[in-house]
């Protein structure tokens, strides 16, 4: 036989070289209910920064032990993991470098922007003879350049502008929370639950707050982290928070803290409650360091309306609702408009000596102008045309 006719069997075919690249990041949502809760909150810390104003007796920290403030920097959290996760993913650190430094300047430039704007209409007043009861925004009367220095290092952040000076020094960690997260989660929790505890004892309480800041920055990371953490394991929590035990344990949480907080109601009901506790419920004296009593009722607050939210949606269809959803895609713009609204809004109340019905027209157009502000940030007509709003949060919840 020749060597041409001959077969030879096939040559082993080499193993086929797979190429490992890196897990893409995963597809986050926007959830309508999410960004709802952040646009009604903004409304609610909008109302509760008018002084008087009746609608403030309304709103969530009239009837529990925490408030608005926990539910804006625990949503900040939360919404922050989709994004920086689709950064950190591209492996590039200048890109991350890049991208945080966009982040905070546009906070930085809120925050003293709403600041000038809210200056510039005390200064006006002020040669009127018109000023309100908050002694700390006019602090820079005194020394205006001293102040102006102050103001620009983030150094003087009077009264309602101090829930953004929150969010400025918090968010660049968290980038590195999100890593931790995913990386080392029993370990990131544990530091960031650790700090938090830390400062909860009274020889820590002053601890992050030598800048004479309201809000404790170490303290109140752990809202930041824990709302970051539950949009990480939203679906291995979820099946926990929705049994008898967890929905019966928060129920308790919320109903016990509304009776403590009706003990303020009334004067009968005042002058038989314990001093200590009555000035805890009136005035909050523990709210900059985080209180252990505010986390579990926000805790417990979350978890009932979570349990409400994943069963019923059809709400999220309406056009208020609708409102609230665009502030909350914008809430920077929005809490920064709503910061100056309520200088214009104590300012006029001042001027009027402004009754019950200022108060409702105040706050009602207060609403009205966040709201438009939201909607002209994101250029569609929410409410304009009712079709347009349905299938706009339809394809959110989808």
């Amino acid at each position: 036989m020749s060597l041409h006719n001959a077969s030879f069997p096939a040559a082993p075919e080499a193993p086929e070289q797979r190429v490992i690249s890196p897990l893409p990041p995963r597809q986050w949502k926007r959830d309508a209910a999410i960004d709802f809760f952040r646009g009604f909150g903004l409304w609610m810390i909008f109302l509760d920064h008018l002084d008087p104003n009746i609608l403030s007796h309304m709103t969530l920290r009239q009837f529990g032990l925490s408030d608005f403030a926990e539910v804006f920097v625990f949503l900040s959290g939360f919404m922050s993991v989709g994004s920086w996760e689709k950064v950190l993913s591209q492996g590039n650190a200048l890109v991350v470098f890049k991208q945080l430094g966009r982040r905070m300047a546009r906070l930085y430039f809120a925050q003293i922007a709403a600041l000038s704007i809210s200056i510039a209409l005390l200064g006006a007043f002020a040669e009127r003879g018109v000023r309100f009861h908050d002694p700390s925004m006019y602090f820079w009367m005194s020394d205006p350049a001293h102040y102006l220095v102050q103001g620009l290092t983030l150094l003087y952040a009077p009264s309602f502008f101090r829930l953004l000076l929150l969010y400025i020094m918090v968010s660049p960690v968290l980038p590195l929370v999100v890593l931790g997260l995913k990386h080392a989660p029993k370990l990131t929790l544990g530091l960031s639950f650790g700090l938090w505890a830390l400062i909860q004892f009274p020889p820590f309480h002053s601890v992050g707050l030598n800048w004479h800041w309201y809000f404790n920055p170490l303290a109140w990371q752990f809202l930041f982290v824990l709302g970051a953490a539950v949009r990480c394991y939203s679906n291995r929590l979820a099946p926990i928070v929705r049994k008898p035990w967890a929905l019966g344990s928060a129920s308790l949480v919320v109903a016990a803290s509304f009776a403590l907080k009706s003990l303020t109601f009334f004067p009968w009901t005042r002058q038989r409650t314990n001093p200590r506790l009555l000035a805890t419920l009136i005035f909050d004296p523990e709210k900059p360091d985080l209180a252990a009593y505010r986390v579990v009722h926000f805790l417990a607050l979350a978890i009932l309306v979570y349990a409400f939210t994943s069963r019923h949606r059809r709400w999220l269809e309406s056009p208020a609702a609708g409102w609230a959803i665009a502030c909350g895609r914008g809430a920077l713009l929005v809490l920064a408009s709503s910061l100056v609204l309520d200088t214009a809004g104590d300012l006029i109340l001042t001027a009027t000596h402004g009754g019950i019905p200022m108060q409702l027209a105040i706050s009602a157009s207060g609403i009205a102008v966040l709201s438009i502000v939201a909607w002209l940030r994101g250029r569609e007509p929410l409410t304009f045309k009712r079709p347009l709003i349905l299938n706009q949060i339809r394809n959110s919840i989808e």
